[in-house]
């Protein structure tokens, strides 16, 4: 017969790996939506939308940190009916970028067009005022038939309702739960029994 001892130590052990498990889950992904108001121009008070998202694994909050694609940058963006992805950007596939400092967004920096500005396809940046790297807020376009203009970019993180525990963590507590009611039950029987 197993000592209730052993049966604490397997029940611990089993805790202890649960969490071991839940504790190595990889990276998740960092998303955002972003929204870009037009403010002149003729397109002035025209929104566009757009999302963005990568693996956080390299993203350690400190300091200036920047994400391309090769960290897995993805990006979606309808700008005057047409549709733009990270391949989109003129500098690809160096860019785009985005970039936080200290753990959060300074922005995106996304220029998306073609040989020809603003025949074939609607010419646009998002960058800094400055056109530095750090912190995309501030938006500029040039199309063929709409002119140019300026704007500002806004984000929005987008998180989850609610984390859900890893199904191993909630057995091992289950398991270690049922193990311990089985041990008290032991030793109220055998102390009834003397």
């Amino acid at each position: 017969m197993v000592s209730n001892l052993a049966k604490v130590a397997v029940a611990m052990a089993s805790a202890t790996l649960g969490v071991a498990i839940v504790g190595n889950v990889p990276a998740q992904a960092i998303d955002f939506d972003f929204v870009v108001t037009v403010e002149d121009g003729s397109l002035a008070g025209e929104e566009f939308l757009g999302s963005f998202g990568f693996d956080d694994a390299g993203l350690t909050g400190v300091g200036t940190e920047t994400f391309g694609v090769a960290e897995g940058l993805e990006i979606n963006f309808t700008f005057d009916e047409v549709d733009f992805t990270a391949e989109s950007d003129i500098f690809f596939p160096d860019f785009p970028i985005v970039e936080f400092t200290d753990g959060v967004l300074a922005g995106l920096n996304f220029a998306g067009g073609s040989l020809f500005p603003g025949f074939f396809t609607p010419d646009f940046t998002i960058a800094s005022a400055d056109d530095a790297l750090a912190g995309g807020d501030f938006f500029t376009y040039n199309t063929f038939d709409a002119g140019s203009g300026t704007g500002i970019v806004t984000y929005t993180e987008v998180t989850d309702a609610a984390d859900v525990p890893e199904p191993s963590f909630v057995f091992a507590l289950l398991g270690l739960g049922l193990l311990l009611k089985q041990v008290k039950r032991d030793r109220t029987l055998a102390t009834s029994q003397r």
